[in-house]
C-alpha cells in the first residue's frame, strides 16, 4: 500500500484515540521516512524496541485499517534485518514473538506472522499450538506426541554423572580452569560471556542436565565465595539460567529436592546457595524451610503441611534451659549439696565375707550408668538451618535475618557463631552514623553500600529501632563485641552531650549495654561504660540500675543467674585461700574477678567478712587495683548491707552484733587506705538520713570512719603527764601521739579528704548539731533501759563528737570553717547545743583570731557579739554576779594557752635525745632484730629526729603565746568581777556558786583535758590577783558544798574520770601548799621571800597584808595562815571521804560505780590519812563481799588493792596538821591497838590458812596413795593373764618346747599365803609411815618422801606377785634377760606388762614388747651407772639423785609412765668416793644443763656414750 492510501486511511479511522509514541499521526505522512527512522534508532537504543513492537502488534490487532499490514510488515522484518549477529537477532526475535503472543492473536493475524522474517525453530517454541496447528506446523499433534514420549522415556538429557562422565568433566574442568586462571577478585570479569558460552556449548553437545549442572556450580563456586567475590558476583549475574527477582521454579525446585535429600551440606554450597537467595534468584522461604530441621509435616495424602508439636529446635531450647539451670545451680551450691550418695563397692562386701571367714559368693553391685546425651552445642554443629541462618547474617541480609531468628530467638545465646554475626552485622549497620557523630568524615560510599541491602541508620531514632528489632536477640551475648559496646556507648555520650533525653537513652542503656557490662573481659571497655553512666545519670539512678539487675534480672535471666554465681564462687574460693603470704600472688587473680562482675564479686567478699574480722585486711589490702565501677559496686553492696533489716545491737541492747561491728571496720579500713577512690558520700549520707530518723545504730559507722580518716584516738585514760603535754606544742604531742598510738600526723590527708566530702555537702554543721543532741535524744527515749547501758552509751557519743570536733579543728582552715559552720549563738539558742559543745567546736578558731589580732596590737574583737548575746542565750544566769566577760573568757580559752611551766621543754629533749641513742645501738647490733623491728627503729630515730629539730623552736611560740593571754588576762581580770566585793559574804558566795555551777563544774566533767583547764585555771586567776574572786570560798563550796553525791548520780563514767582529774589537780597543788609552808605563802598569800622570817615564826606576825585576795577570809578578810590552812585541808579531805562513801554505800548503780571511779582517780593525791584511807579501805572491802554485781565486786577489790598498796606513802593525822598533844597521845594509842589487832587477826587467818592446806595435803596423798595400789593391781593382773613367754634375744628361731607348769602343793600354797600377808603388812607400815611426816619439813622434802615411799610399795607388791607365780625356764635357754638388766645393788628389774613367764616362749609379740621394755630401761638407768671414763671433778663422785619435782603435778605422771615404772635408784659410791665440800645444790646438780657460755658439760657427752654401751650390750 502507498503512503497516500496510508494516509487516507489514517483520516478516516473510527479507532480510539491512543498516545502513540512512534506509530503517531504525524509519522504516518510519509511512512518512508518513518521507517528508516525508526531502524536507526533502534539501532542506537535497543531499549526501544519493546515499545515499538508493541504498538506494531497494537495496531495490528485494534486498528488494522490505521497502518496496512504491508507497512507494518515492512517496518518489522526491516528492524530484524538491521542486526547482523546472529544472537542479537535470535534474541530480539524471541522479544518479538513474546510481544505477538502476549496479546492473545486471532486467525487474522496468521498470515502476518508467516511472513516475518524469524526462524521457523523459533515460531514453533514461542507461539501457541492453535496458530501453529493451523499454518505454521501443521503436524503440530503428532510431534507433540513424539516429542513427549522421547522426553519422559528417553534419554535427551543426561541428568546423572555416570550417564555422561565426559561432559560433566569437561564443564567441572572448563569452569574450575576459569576460576583458577583469575588471579584477583576482579580478574576474570571481561571474560565471563566466553565462559559461558562455553558452558553452554559443552552442555549442548553433551546433552547434559541444566539442573545437574547448576549443582554442579554450586560445588564449584563455593570455595571461591570469599577468596573473589567480585567474580563469583559477577558470574552469577551473568549466567543465562535464572533472572534476578523473578521465579525460577526449575532450579529452585531442584534445590530443594537436593537440599532434602542431602545429609550434608559443604560450606561452599551453603554460601552459593544464600547468595542466591540474596540475588532474589531463590526464595528465601523455600530454601529455609526445606533445611534441617523442619518444623512441619505432612498430614495426609493430599500433602496438606502440618506444623509439629515438638519441633527438634524446641527440643533443642529445652534441653539448652535445663543444661543452663543445672550449671547455674552448681556455679552456687555448696560442696556438700554437689555430694552425691556412695555407692557400695564389689570389694567392700569381698572384704566382709573375708572378715567373717564365709566362703559365699558375693553378686556385684551393678551401677546403672547412663548414657550420655550429647550436648546442644554438639547438634548445633550438624544442622544445616543453622549454618544457612550464619551465612545470611554473614552476607547482611537484614529481613531474612529478622525473620530467621524471630523463629528461633534462642539460637544466640546457644551458638557463639551466631552471635557474633549478629555483633558483626550490628557493628557494619552503625558504622556509618558513628563515623558521622563521633568522627566526622566522608562516609557516603559507605552509606551506599549499607542501603543496598538495609535501612541505614541516620540518627537515634532509627538506631533504636535497628536495636529493638535486631540486636536484641543477642542479649548479653553483646558483650562477645567490646569494639560494638564501645561504639553504641560512644553515640550514647555524644547523643547526651547533644542535648538529647536521657531517660531514652536511659532505657537504651538499661536493656542492652548494663547487663552486657558484666559479661565484657575488656577493662578498657568496661571503664568507658561507667564513664558514660556516670557522666550523665546521677548516684540515684546508677544504684537503681545495679538492685534491679541484683534483685530482678538475676533471678529472671539463667545466663544472668549463671554468670552471677559463678562469679560469686570464685570469690568465695578465693576468699578461702587468702592469706598473708600469698596476698602478692593472688592480687591480680583478686582484681580479675572483682573486675569481672563487680555487683557478684563484692557482694560476696563483703558478705564474708561479715562473718570473718580476719579477712579485713587482705581484702583492704587487695583492692588497690579496682577500677571506678568496682569502687560504686563496693559502695553499693555495703548500703545494702547495712540497710537489709537486720538487727545491729544485740539483745542486750549494748553490744553490736559480729556482722556490724566487722562491716562498720571494714569502711573504716576503706576509708582510710584509699580516700579518694573508695565512694564515702553515699554512707556519709545515710548516716545523715538514719541520725535526722532518730536511729543510732549508724553512730559506731560513723565513729569507725572519723578515728580511721583522721588518725585521732580517744582522749580518755591518759595521764596527768600525757594531758598536759598534748596541750602544748606540736612537737611534744608528737612524743604523746607516738606512745598513744595516735596516726593524726600521718592521715592529714584523708582526713582533709573526709571533711572535704563534709563541708560541700552541708553535713559538716549537721553532723555536728545531730550527734550533740543524740544524747538527750536517748535519754528521753530510754526509759527501759538500764542506766549502766545508757551511760555507755551516752560515753560512746561524748567520745565520737571529742573526735570528730579534734577532727574538723586539725583539718579545717578557719576561713572555711567560719563560712560553713553555724555560729555559737544560733547553735546555743536555735538548737538547743550544750555550751561546752557549743565553745569546743569554736574554741580553736576563735583562738587563732585572737592572736591575730593580740599580734597586731588591735582591739579584740573576736567575742563582742556574743558577749552581747549571750544574756539572751543562757537566761538562768544572774549576769551581775558572773559578767559576760569573764564567762566567754573561761570557756574559749584551752589548756594550752593558760600553761606553760608544767612541761619542760629541756627534759623533754634531753629525754628524746637519749631515746635516740638506745635506739642506734640497737641498730648497730643488728644481730637480734628482725626485718620489722629494724624498720620500726628506723622511723621511730627519724621521728624523734624531726622533733628534736623543732623543739626549741616550738618552746620559743609557746612561750610568746603564753605571754600574749597572760598579757590579755591581765587586762581583761579588773572586768570579771567588778560588781563583787570580798567584804560582802553573800554576793561573794552568789558568785561562786554561779561559777561552780556555770563554770567548773560543766567544764570539768566535759573531757580530760577541760578537767585539768578548769583547775589549772582557778589557781592561775588566784595567782594573777583578779579583783572579786576567792578561791577560799571556791573550794570550800567545792569540797563542802555536798555537790559530789549529785554529780556522780548524774553523771556518765567518763564524765566521772574527768571530774576525778579536775579533783587531783586540785588537791596536788593544795597538798603542795600543806607540805611547804614557804610555797603556801608565796603561791597562796603573795607573799615575797623577804617577808619570810629566818628564826621560824610565822610570816604573818609581821605587820604586812598579803598580796593576793583569794585567800582572804570574806567579810572580816582575814588572813588563813598556814597552819589555819592545812585544818581547813583536812576537814575538806573528811568532806571529800564523807561524799565518797556515801556514794559508796548507795544502792544505785551508776552512783556506787562512779564513786570507785571517783575515788581510783584521786589515789595520788587522796587520801593522805592512814585514818581515811583505812576507813575508805573497809568500805571498799564490804562492799566487795555483799554486793551481788561481779562488775561492782572487780572494781572494789582493785580500788582495795591500790588503796591498800599506797597505805606505807600515807601519814597519821598529827603529821597532817598540829595536834594538841593529849589528842596526839590518844590517837597513837588507838592507832598501835588497832595495828595489834590487824596482826592478831593475820596471824589467826594464816595459822587457818595453813591448817586447811595441811588437811588437803592429806587428802591429796591418801588419794594418791589409793591410786597407787589400783595400779601396781592392774599390772601385776596384767601380767598374770599374759601368755606371752620372753626368749632371750637371739634365740627367736629356735624350736620351743611347751612348758608344763606344775600344780602348787598344799604347802607352797600356805607359803604363798602368808608371804602376802607380810607385803601386805609392810605396805600398811609404809602407808602409815606417809601420813605421819611432820609439818614442819618443807614441801620438796615432803613429795621426794612420798615418791619414795610409792616406788618402794609398787617394787614390793610386784615382787610379791612374781614370786607368787614362779615359772619354770626351758633347760636350753640362754641366762635371762632380766639377770643381764640387773642395777649395781643386785635387785630385780620390775616387770612391765606382758613380761611374765608363765605361757607364750615363742611369742613374737611377746618377745619384742619384752626386748622394748628392756631397752627402755636400760636407757633410764645408763645416765646413773658409775664408769671408770667418767673424770671425777668437783661434785663429780656421786651420782645425782633422781630430781623429783616439788609442785603438786609432780606425783601426776602419764599413761606410759603408769604401764612402765622407773627402775630403783642406783647405789650410791663408797663414801670414800663422796665429796664432802661444795654446796648441796652443786652436789645435786645434772650433768646436762648448759653453762653460761650456751654449751653443754662434757657428762652430757659422757652419759650419751654409757647409753649407746647399754642398748647395744657392750
Amino acid at each position: 500500500m502507498s503512503t497516500e492510501s496510508t494516509a487516507s486511511v489514517a483520516d478516516t479511522s473510527d479507532a480510539p484515540d491512543r498516545e502513540w509514541k512512534y506509530l503517531g499521526a504525524e509519522t504516518l505522512k510519509e511512512w518512508k521516512n518513518t521507517e528508516e527512522e525508526l531502524v536507526n534508532k533502534v539501532k542506537a537504543d535497543r531499549s526501544i524496541l519493546d515499545e515499538l513492537f508493541y504498538e506494531i502488534v497494537l495496531s495490528l490487532q485494534d486498528d488494522p485499517e490505521r497502518i496496512s499490514e504491508q507497512d507494518l510488515l515492512s517496518l518489522t522484518n526491516s528492524i530484524l534485518g538491521c542486526f547482523p549477529n546472529i544472537r542479537d537477532r535470535e534474541d530480539i526475535s524471541v522479544e518479538f514473538l513474546l510481544i505477538f503472543q502476549a496479546i492473545n492473536p486471532g486467525t487474522s493475524l496468521i498470515h502476518f506472522i508467516e511472513s516475518v522474517n524469524i526462524d521457523l525453530e523459533l515460531k514453533n517454541q514461542y507461539l501457541d499450538p492453535n496458530i501453529l496447528k493451523q499454518s505454521l506446523f501443521l503436524d503440530y499433534n503428532r510431534m507433540y506426541y513424539l516429542d513427549a514420549r522421547l522426553s519422559n522415556y528417553g534419554l535427551d538429557a543426561y541428568s546423572s554423572l555416570g550417564e555422561s562422565s565426559e561432559g560433566y568433566s569437561k564443564f567441572i574442568a572448563e569452569v574450575a580452569s576459569f576460576l583458577r586462571r583469575s588471579s584477583g577478585s576482579t580478574s576474570g570479569i571481561d571474560q565471563l560471556g566466553s565462559i559461558i558460552n562455553v558452558m553452554e556449548r559443552v552442555i549442548g553437545h553433551f546433552k547434559l542436565d541444566t539442573n545437574r549442572c547448576f549443582l554442579l556450580l554450586l560445588s564449584i563456586l563455593g570455595p571461591y565465595v570469599e577468596l573473589k567475590p567480585e567474580l563469583v558476583n559477577c558470574f552469577i549475574d551473568g549466567t543465562p539460567w535464572w533472572k534476578p527477582n523473578e521465579a525460577n521454579t526449575s532450579i529452585e525446585s531442584t534445590l530443594v529436592t537436593y537440599l532434602t535429600n542431602s545429609p550434608i551440606i559443604t560450606s561452599g554450597e551453603m554460601r552459593i546457595i544464600v547468595l542466591l537467595v540474596k540475588k532474589g534468584i531463590l526464595q528465601f522461604d523455600s530454601i529455609f524451610n526445606s533445611l534441617d530441621p523442619v518444623d512441619f509435616e505432612t498430614a495426609d495424602a493430599n500433602y496438606s503441611i502440618t506444623a509439629k508439636d515438638s519441633t527438634e529446635m524446641d527440643q533443642l531450647q529445652t534441653q539448652f534451659n535445663t543444661e543452663l539451670q543445672e550449671e547455674a545451680f552448681r556455679s552456687t551450691a555448696s560442696a556438700l549439696a554437689l555430694a552425691a550418695p556412695l555407692i557400695k563397692d564389689d570389694s567392700d562386701e569381698e572384704g566382709d565375707v573375708r572378715n567373717r571367714g564365709e566362703v559365699t559368693k558375693v553378686e556385684a553391685h551393678k551401677v546403672q550408668v547412663k548414657p550420655k546425651t550429647a550436648s546442644v552445642k554438639s547438634k548445633l554443629k550438624t544442622m544445616q538451618k543453622i549454618q544457612f541462618i550464619s551465612y545470611i547474617l554473614k552476607f547482611r541480609m537484614y529481613d531474612s535475618s529478622i525473620f530467621a531468628l524471630a523463629q528461633y530467638p534462642f539460637l544466640p545465646a546457644i551458638e557463639d557463631r551466631i552471635a557474633d554475626l549478629i555483633n558483626e552485622f550490628m557493628r557494619f549497620l552503625i558504622e556509618p552514623y558513628y563515623r558521622e557523630l563521633v568522627r566526622p568524615v566522608n562516609i557516603t560510599l559507605q552509606r551506599k553500600e549499607v542501603a543496598q541491602a538495609v535501612p541505614s541508620i541516620i540518627d537515634t531514632s532509627s538506631l533504636f529501632k535497628v536495636c529493638n528489632e535486631f540486636l536484641m536477640f543477642n542479649g548479653v551475648k553483646i558483650a562477645r563485641d567490646p569494639v560494638l559496646i564501645s561504639k553504641l556507648v560512644r553515640i550514647m555520650a555524644e547523643s547526651l552531650a547533644g542535648g538529647e533525653d536521657k531517660e531514652i537513652w536511659l532505657q537504651f542503656f538499661r536493656k542492652f549495654i548494663f547487663p552486657s557490662s558484666n559479661f565484657v573481659n575488656n577493662m578498657a571497655t568496661v571503664n568507658e561504660i561507667f564513664a558514660v553512666l556516670k557522666r550523665y545519670y546521677p548516684l540515684q539512678v546508677r544504684y537503681n540500675l545495679y538492685g534491679e539487675y541484683q534483685t530482678v534480672l538475676v533471678k529472671n535471666a539463667l545466663e544472668l543467674k549463671l554468670n552471677y554465681g559463678v562469679t560469686e564462687k570464685k570469690t568465695k574460693d578465693l576468699m578461702k585461700r587468702l592469706s598473708i603470704e600469698n596476698l602478692s600472688t593472688s592480687l591480680r587473680r583478686y582484681t580479675k574477678i572483682v573486675c569481672s562482675n563487680p555487683l557478684a564479686s563484692t557482694n560476696a567478699f563483703v558478705s564474708h567478712i561479715e562473718s570473718y574480722n580476719s579477712l579485713t585486711d587482705l581484702v583492704v589490702e587487695s583492692s588497690r587495683m579496682l577500677n571506678e565501677y568496682s569502687w560504686e559496686a563496693l559502695s553499693f553492696q555495703i548500703l545494702n548491707k547495712f540497710t537489709d533489716n537486720r538487727l545491729a545491737v544485740q539483745e542486750d541492747g549494748l553490744n553490736y552484733t559480729l556482722w556490724f561491728q566487722n562491716l562498720c571496720e571494714f569502711v573504716g579500713r576503706l576509708a582510710k587506705k584509699y580516700p579518694e577512690r573508695f565512694q564515702l558520700e553515699p554512707i556519709l549520707e545515710l548516716i545523715v538520713k538514719s541520725l535526722n530518723g532518730g536511729s543510732t545504730q549508724f553512730v559506731l559507722l560513723f565513729s569507725e570512719i572519723v578515728a580511721s580518716m583522721s588518725g585521732i584516738k580517744q582522749i580518755n585514760n591518759l595521764n596527768p603527764k600525757q594531758i598536759f603535754m598534748l596541750n602544748s606544742e606540736q612537737s611534744i604531742k608528737q612524743i604523746v601521739y607516738s606512745v598513744i598510738q595516735d596516726e593524726r600526723m600521718d592521715c592529714r590527708r584523708t582526713g582533709k579528704k573526709l571533711i572535704s566530702l563534709l563541708v560541700p555537702t552541708g553535713y559538716l554543721c549537721e553532723l555536728f548539731v545531730l550527734l550533740c543532741k543524740l544524747p538527750s535524744k536517748i535519754i528521753q527515749q530510754s526509759k527501759k533501759i538500764p542506766l549502766k547501758i545508757l551511760n555507755q552509751k551516752c560515753d560512746e557519743l561524748y567520745s565520737l563528737i571529742h573526735t570528730f570536733s579534734t577532727a574538723v579543728e586539725e583539718n579545717i582552715s578557719s576561713s572555711i570553717f567560719t563560712q560553713h559552720m553555724l555560729p555559737v549563738e544560733e547553735l546555743i539558742k536555735d538548737y538547743q547545743i550544750e555550751p561546752a559543745w557549743a565553745f569546743q567546736i569554736w574554741r580553736r578558731h576563735w583562738s587563732r583570731a585572737i592572736k591575730k589580732q593580740l599580734t597586731e596590737n588591735t582591739d579584740l574583737t573576736v567575742l563582742d557579739g556574743l558577749r552581747k548575746n549571750l544574756p539572751g542565750l543562757i537566761p538562768e544566769v544572774n549576769w551581775d554576779l558572773l559578767t559576760t566577760t569573764f564567762y566567754s573568757t573561761f570557756w574559749q580559752l584551752s589548756l594550752y594557752e593558760i600553761d606553760f611551766g608544767r612541761i619542760s621543754y629541756l627534759m623533754e629533749l634531753a629525754d628524746v635525745k637519749t631515746r635516740i641513742a638506745v635506739d642506734r645501738r640497737k641498730l648497730n647490733d643488728r644481730r637480734d632484730l628482725n626485718y620489722k623491728e629494724e624498720k620500726r627503729l628506723g622511723e621511730e630515730i627519724r621521728l624523734l629526729s624531726g622533733i628534736v629539730s623543732v623543739i626549741r623552736k616550738d618552746e620559743t611560740k609557746h612561750r610568746e603565746n603564753f605571754k600574749l593571754v597572760s598579757q590579755r588576762l591581765e587586762n581583761e581580770k579588773a572586768t570579771w568581777f567588778a560588781d563583787v566585793d570580798l567584804s560582802d559574804t553573800t554576793k561573794t558566795n552568789e558568785c561562786v556558786k554561779h561559777i561552780l555551777e556555770y563554770c567548773v563544774l560543766p567544764r570539768s566533767l566535759h573531757s580530760s583535758f577541760d578537767a585539768a583547764f578548769v583547775a589549772e585555771f582557778i589557781f592561775a586567776i588566784h595567782k594573777m590577783n583578779t579583783p572579786g574572786f576567792s578561791l577560799l570560798v571556791l573550794l570550800d563550796d567545792l569540797f563542802n558544798g555536798g555537790l559530789l553525791g549529785t554529780t556522780l548520780f548524774t553523771s556518765t563514767q567518763t564524765e566521772t574520770e574527768n571530774l576525778a582529774i579536775f579533783f587531783e589537780q586540785a588537791l596536788a597543788k593544795l597538798n603542795e601548799w600543806r607540805a611547804e609552808k614557804s610555797v603556801y605563802e608565796k603561791e597562796a598569800l603573795g607573799l615575797k621571800e623577804h617577808t619570810i622570817k629566818n628564826d621560824g615564826t610565822d610570816a604573818m606576825d609581821v605587820d604586812e597584808s598579803p598580796e593576793l585576795c583569794g585567800m582572804l577570809i570574806p567579810g572580816d578578810l582575814g588572813v588563813v595562815n598556814h597552819e589555819e590552812f592545812r585544818k581547813r585541808l583536812y576537814g575538806w579531805h573528811s568532806q571529800l571521804l564523807e561524799q565518797v562513801v556515801k556514794s559508796l554505800d548507795s544502792e544505785y548503780y551508776t552512783t556506787r560505780n562512779n564513786a570507785v571511779i571517783f575515788a581510783k582517780g584521786l589515789l595520788s593525791s587522796f587520801p593522805v590519812v592512814e585514818d581515811q584511807g583505812d576507813i575508805l579501805k573497809e568500805r571498799v572491802s564490804s562492799i566487795a563481799a555483799s554486793d551481788p554485781r561481779e562488775d561492782i565486786k572487780l572494781a572494789c577489790n582493785a580500788l582495795y588493792g591500790l588503796v591498800a598498796s599506797k597505805k606505807s606513802k600515807m601519814i597519821p593525822v598529827w603529821e597532817f596538821y598540829t595536834l594538841e598533844e593529849a589528842e596526839k597521845q590518844n590517837l597513837m594509842k588507838k592507832r598501835n591497838e588497832k595495828l595489834e589487832a590487824v596482826r592478831k587477826k593475820e596471824e589467826a587467818e594464816e595459822k587457818e590458812r595453813k591448817e586447811k592446806e595441811r588437811k588437803e595435803e592429806e587428802i591429796r596423798r591418801a588419794k594418791e596413795s589409793a591410786e597407787v595400789k589400783v595400779r601396781a593391781a592392774e599390772r601385776t593382773k596384767a601380767a598374770m593373764k599374759s601368755e606371752t613367754n620372753i626368749r632371750p634375744y637371739g634365740l627367736v628361731g629356735l624350736d620351743s618346747v611347751k612348758k608344763v607348769t606344775p600344780e602348787k602343793t598344799e604347802v607352797e600354797k600356805e607359803k604363798a599365803e602368808k608371804e602376802k600377808a607380810e607385803k601386805e603388812k609392810e605396805t600398811k607400815e609404809e602407808e602409815s609411815k606417809v601420813e605421819k611426816i611432820p609439818e614442819t619439813k618443807e614441801a620438796e622434802n615432803k613429795v621426794i618422801d612420798v615418791a619414795q615411799t610409792e616406788e618402794a610399795k609398787e617394787k614390793q607388791i610386784t615382787k610379791g606377785k612374781e614370786e607368787a607365780a614362779p615359772t619354770h625356764q626351758h633347760p636350753h635357754s640362754s641366762p635371762s634377760i632380766e639377770s643381764r638388766s640387773t642395777s649395781n645393788s643386785g635387785r630385780s628389774t620390775p616387770r612391765g606388762p606382758g613380761n611374765s613367764k608363765t605361757n607364750g616362749e615363742n611369742s613374737k609379740d611377746g618377745l619384742r614388747a619384752r626386748l622394748e621394755e628392756e631397752k627402755r630401761i636400760n636407757r633410764m638407768r645408763a645416765p646413773h651407772r658409775t664408769s671408770r671414763s667418767i673424770p671425777r671433778g668437783p661434785g663429780r663422785g656421786l651420782t645425782p639423785p633422781l630430781q623429783v619435782p616439788s609442785g603438786p603435778d609432780s606425783l601426776q605422771r602419764s599413761e606410759s609412765e603408769k604401764l612402765a615404772p622407773l627402775p630403783p635408784p642406783p647405789t650410791p659410791p663408797p663414801p670414800s668416793r663422796q665429796r664432802t665440800g661444795g654446796s648441796s645444790y652443786e652436789r645435786e646438780r645434772p650433768r646436762n644443763i648448759r653453762d653460761n657460755q650456751g654449751r653443754k658439760r662434757r657428762g652430757d657427752y659422757d652419759d650419751r656414750d654409757r647409753m649407746k654401751r647399754s642398748r647395744y650390750g657392750k
